[in-house]
């Protein structure tokens, strides 16, 4: 099913208010509210452990530090991380950006598993949740009807009696989504990871993916 359209969730929106003629919100109120709760809706769906939305990407690490960017697909969240030992990917452990420690030197292949920021629709013809303004991400119907009950909850605040009905609303799409808005996929059985000592670090305001060696890994060189 086609994802909603920009106009089709300002129709939503003020069809939930009783507005439809726009005279007591405006489409700027609307599409305010809305940008709100996409946001909202996604960091509520993603902290819940959702993954309709997750991404595998791929590349290489380079430079003096290491580092592999990954500011093209301006990630909201990192699901996880993988390197390439031989011919198989496996997971590693991230560490926070403060703990970094000593670089790992050698360039690493990496798959990384990661959510993209939702960008608003760059015209009322293009989907709601956008990765870049015009392009859809893996949204579906009950999570684009979601966010824009939450958006009509928002606007109708001094409203208490339109207030309860759109709450109920509300909670149920959000129980939908949380309940039953996980993506199909093949099951793949986990691979044992060699000891190779090291961890990945997201620096969030340059957008990279660093490698550095394990602390572990560290006590066992300096032994």
């Amino acid at each position: 099913m086609a994802a909603m359209t920009h106009a089709e969730a300002r129709t939503e929106v003020a069809d939930h208010v009783d507005d439809a003629s726009n005279k007591r919100w405006s489409v700027t109120q609307i599409d305010a509210a809305l940008k709100t709760q996409i946001a909202a809706c996604m960091d509520d769906y993603i902290s819940s452990g959702g993954d309709r939305f997750d991404e595998e990407v791929t590349g290489t690490t380079s430079g003096a530090d290491n580092e592999l960017d990954i500011s093209t697909y301006d990630p909201l969240e990192i699901k996880g991380v993988s390197v390439q030992i031989g011919s198989n990917f496996y997971p590693i452990k991230r560490r926070k950006r403060r703990d970094r420690g000593a670089v790992d030197a050698t360039a690493r292949a990496l798959q990384i598993y990661l959510v993209r920021t939702p960008s608003f629709p760059t015209s009322t013809s293009d989907p709601l949740i956008t990765s870049d303004g015009t392009t859809a991400m893996k949204t579906w119907p009950t999570f684009d009807s979601w966010v824009c009950a939450e958006a009509a909850l928002q606007l109708s605040v001094k409203d208490a009696e339109l207030q309860k009905a759109l709450k109920r609303h509300a909670d149920r799409l959000r129980h939908i989504c949380m309940t039953k808005g996980t993506a199909s996929r093949s099951i793949r059985f986990p691979r044992r990871a060699p000891d190779i000592g090291i961890d990945y670090i997201w620096d969030q305001g340059g957008q990279l993916i660093g490698i550095v060696r394990s602390p572990s890994w560290l006590l066992y060189e300096a032994s």
